[in-house]
């Protein structure tokens, strides 16, 4: 037993020497070299710069805030709560900062530093995708080169390249391999400790994909239970044995991951209708074109090594052998025809390719059973092959798709040449082997080409220039981190996109940038409600400069883009401070603060009534609640006006659900008006959709303000086309064109994406310095700041409040369920107002305050993860114990 285990775990090391002098080829050819000829890092400008590699960097200094609590502070908590992140968030509840382990060597170098290690983690966890891979081909009994291969199919794919746009998706391709050689030994009795473990950290790193992984391994048993022919008696033991483990490695990674689970219950995202039809034709023509090369199917990015297509042909050629194998590629190819198995493995909500993970290492596998047997691929075969190639080679050249070309030529080449070395006698196997190898090679790296060259690394971030993106050229610097202790700052840029969010984290400044799918649903709904057009579904980017917000949110500098004289106005009662010559920093007038009084109360139902100018100036006046509301809507007719406009031409229909079309030259609606000047410009466009004649996800909408000819401010909103349901948001926007001195007396509103559009209703309006003044005075009346002091502490809020009469203590920090309040030594409950943060209802005299966040459900699952691992080595103990004795009595 100990000469096998010997002989076995030499023969494992050979394999890895092997793979990773193989895996190092492959990677300078296929991936290295094209970033590189470029200048890039590993990741997109967009998801790459701003949610991955943001959230890398963040680790890092999360986990410094640990070691400062425990050694510098003595404080034994972890930090739940940050202000720095969007309006304030969970980070452990968002995006489950610190649960990847591998991310942890972020704490050992300063945000400076971070875009180079994070680059190298990438390629760690790239090398570690094979490795797996490797490991699971190995436990199946296959040799060095036949894994190898398999291998580097399954790390140098297209598929797999969708990590340098989500590096956080790159441990699935790690996990769920060394997850599959668990079911193996679980399944035949051989362990059950590597199932656990791994279940452990797949849940620990994702509830969503060990979902998806879960749904496959269920498959998977069940067509090999019955391709097996094991007896039904067997079945009560086989489940029993994956129910059991399965709960308890589920219960062993379950604390850290649990609080983010149970978020996703009031992510609205997740009830919007979805329709998709029953079989995607275009998605079969779509596969056909480009199976071998690259192509973008809703951010799951298409694409594996023409190599691939030899080993499913050599496998169909072997009668009576490996079912299993042949059931489950039928299976999972087809799947992906059918919209509807894409719902089901997205929790039944949108239909996503996401588990596509799962087929590529099918894929990938088929190459390692095989690889052995691609000598038989010759004669017939091999003639049927080449000309079917040749046949649709001709097909995708006529498309004009250069990455459909490519895919053919990869095909054809890749069974022109394995036909070609089968067929020649004199080569010997080992030279065949090599052969193989190289062409394996040349279709991964024409995929690198289609895919990472064309389409990926000309939007790939520019090597070093990470952080400067991030941190040093957004303006914030010019702010001073203390005064922004219990304030907020906003930006303007010339166009909103240019906000580099997810940015505010990562300088510790209180910004409102934020990029996460776990976005604060509360949040998300008072944007719309007050029709600020700076947040998509899962993105925040402050009010761009609509004045009532700023001062409800506690805004004290905003930031404008100076270099743009278009650039959209500093809001009124916001001063000039300083410049630095390409943003200027403008602070308010008046005191500022996220801590303030309401006196009036106003219940949902009316202010949902109301228009969006309405509401703003509603906001200013009443804490809207949902129940015990103590007033009525008041007259709001004097607080602005109403600007009469007519329509230079008709081109456009504005009848509520009238569809208009763009062509490709764009359109232009322009509005004229009576002069106004000395005041804030509005516009209102009501119920904006659009569908894109392309079928690109983005349209565009810009908007002007002009005196006759000439543009004064320009803004710009980007919209989603109403085909990408998952994304697309209520189109009820206000421009807020921004306090302006100079005379104005037109709007032009511009679409420049072909498509078909609709707009139900525009509205203009103004609001004069007096109208302002009077608004504005009316809420530092109520608010009474002066009376106020507040201290931010990490988890902690304490405020020391004086009022002569009975309020709502107001707190403009985003409401959840981990925040605690204690009024004066008693536990007092929090309200959830004005849609999405908090307010305390407190009688007259001075109040001491304190608002204490936690985690929700992190200690639960903690407790769970606790008893779980208790079980685990309690059952480990057992096993010990049990197998001692039977060694003794043999």
């Amino acid at each position: 037993m100990s000469i096998a285990l010997e002989k076995k775990g030499t023969s494992l090391k050979k394999t890895i020497r092997y793979y990773s002098l193989t895996w190092s080829v492959f990677f300078v050819i296929c991936v290295l070299l094209f970033y590189l000829l470029r200048g890039k890092s590993f990741f997109l400008d967009d998801d790459g710069l701003h949610q991955q590699y943001s959230y890398f960097a963040y680790t890092g200094i999360w986990i410094r805030r640990i070691f400062d609590n425990l050694f510098v502070k003595h404080i034994f908590e972890l930090p739940m709560w940050d202000m720095s992140i969007g309006m304030g968030a969970d980070p452990i509840l968002t995006f489950l900062v610190g649960t990847d382990p591998i991310n942890w060597v972020s704490a050992l170098f300063p945000v400076d530093f971070s875009e180079y290690v994070f680059n190298i983690v990438i390629v760690l966890k790239l090398y570690l995708v094979g490795l797996s891979f490797v490991l699971f081909s190995f436990e199946k009994g296959h040799g060095d080169i036949a894994s190898v291969a398999g291998s580097m199919v399954y790390t140098f794919s297209s598929i797999t390249y969708v990590t340098f746009s989500q590096a956080g998706f790159l441990p699935l391709f790690y996990l769920f391999p060394l997850l599959m050689i668990g079911v193996n030994r679980l399944w035949t009795g051989k362990g059950y400790r590597l199932y656990v473990l791994i279940l452990a950290l797949g849940v620990m790193f994702s509830t969503y994909f060990v979902y998806m992984m879960g749904l496959m391994i269920i498959v998977y048993c069940v067509i090999r239970f019955f391709t097996e022919k094991k007896s039904l008696a067997e079945l009560p033991k086989l489940l029993g044995r994956f129910v059991a483990f399965s709960v308890l490695g589920i219960g062993i990674g379950i604390g850290p991951s649990l609080p983010a689970t149970l978020n996703l219950r009031s992510l609205d995202r997740f009830d919007i209708e979805q329709h998709y039809t029953v079989f995607s034709v275009k998605g079969v023509d779509s596969l056909l074109k480009c199976f071998f090369s690259y192509i973008d199917r809703s951010g799951i990015y298409w694409g594996v090594s023409a190599f691939v297509a030899v080993a499913v042909i050599v496998l169909f050629m072997r009668r009576g052998n490996n079912l299993l194998l042949k059931i489950l590629f039928m299976l999972y190819s087809a799947a992906f025809l059918f919209p509807i198995v894409g719902s089901v493995f997205n929790g039944l909500n949108f239909s996503s390719e996401r588990y596509i993970f799962g087929y590529i290492l099918l894929l990938g596998y088929i190459v390692t059973v095989t690889f052995d047997d691609i000598g038989r691929f010759k004669g017939v075969a091999w003639y049927l092959a080449l000309a079917v190639g040749m046949i649709m080679l001709v097909f995708q050249y006529l498309s004009s798709d250069t990455n459909a070309v490519i895919s053919g030529i990869s095909f054809v080449i890749c069974v022109f040449t394995v036909g070609l070395v089968n067929s020649i006698a004199s080569i010997n196997e080992k030279k065949r082997s090599i052969l193989y190898m190289l062409t394996v090679l040349l279709s991964c790296f024409l995929l690198g080409y289609a895919g990472l060259w064309r389409m990926m690394t000309p939007f790939s971030v520019s090597l070093g220039e990470a952080n400067e993106i991030m941190t040093l050229s957004t303006g914030d610097d010019l702010i001073d981190p203390a005064d922004l202790s219990n304030k907020r700052f906003d930006r303007i840029p010339y166009s909103f996109p240019e906000v580099q969010i997810n940015s505010s984290m990562l300088t510790g400044r209180c910004g409102y940038d934020f990029y996460h799918s776990n976005y604060n649903s509360y949040v998300h709904q008072f944007y719309y409600d007050i029709g600020s057009f700076s947040n998509d579904v899962n993105t925040y980017r402050g009010f761009r400069g609509q004045l009532y917000p700023e001062l409800l949110c506690g805004t004290k500098y905003i930031i404008r883009d100076t270099l743009q004289d278009r650039c959209i106005n500093a809001p009124y009662s916001y001063t000039k401070v300083t410049d630095n010559g390409e943003y200027g920093v403008y602070e308010a007038d008046g005191n500022t603060s996220l801590v303030y009084f309401y006196n009036d109360t106003l219940s949902y139902e009316d202010f949902d009534n109301c228009s969006l100018m309405d509401r703003e100036d509603l906001l200013m006046r009443y804490c809207v609640v949902s129940e015990g509301a103590t007033s009525t809507v008041h007259d709001l007719s004097e607080s602005y006006n109403i600007i009469e406009f007519e329509r230079v031409d008709d081109e456009v229909s504005l009848d509520r659900g009238e569809y208009f079309t763009v062509g490709e030259n764009g359109i232009c609606i322009e509005l004229t008006f009576d002069e106004i000047s000395l005041s804030d410009l509005i516009l209102e466009l009501d119920g904006i959709t659009g569908k894109t004649a392309q079928g690109d996800m983005y349209y565009q909408v810009a908007v002007a303000s002009v005196e006759d000819d000439e543009i004064r401010n320009a803004d710009f909103w980007v919209g989603i086309s109403e085909t990408y349901k998952y994304y697309q948001g209520e189109g009820n926007l206000l421009f807020d064109f921004g306090y302006s001195d100079s005379t104005i007396n037109g709007i032009r509103i511009y679409i420049s994406t072909p498509g078909e559009y609709s707009i139900d209703d525009i509205g203009i309006y103004s609001r004069s310095k007096d109208q302002m003044d009077q608004t504005i005075d009316s809420f530092y009346e109520h608010a009474d700041m002066e009376n106020i002091d507040c201290i931010f502490d990490g988890n902690h809020i304490h405020i020391n409040a004086n009022t002569d009469h009975g309020s709502y203590l107001y707190i403009a920090v985003p409401y959840s369920e981990g925040w605690h309040a204690v009024v004066d030594g008693e536990s007092t409950a929090i309200i959830r107002a004005n849609r999405a943060f908090m307010a305390i209802p407190v009688g007259a005299g001075d109040h001491n305050i304190e608002l204490v966040y936690r985690t929700p459900f992190l200690v639960t699952g903690s407790l769970i993860s606790i008893f779980s691992i208790l079980v685990f080595i309690f059952i480990n103990m057992k096993t010990k114990k049990n197998v001692t004795k039977e060694q003794i009595v043999k």
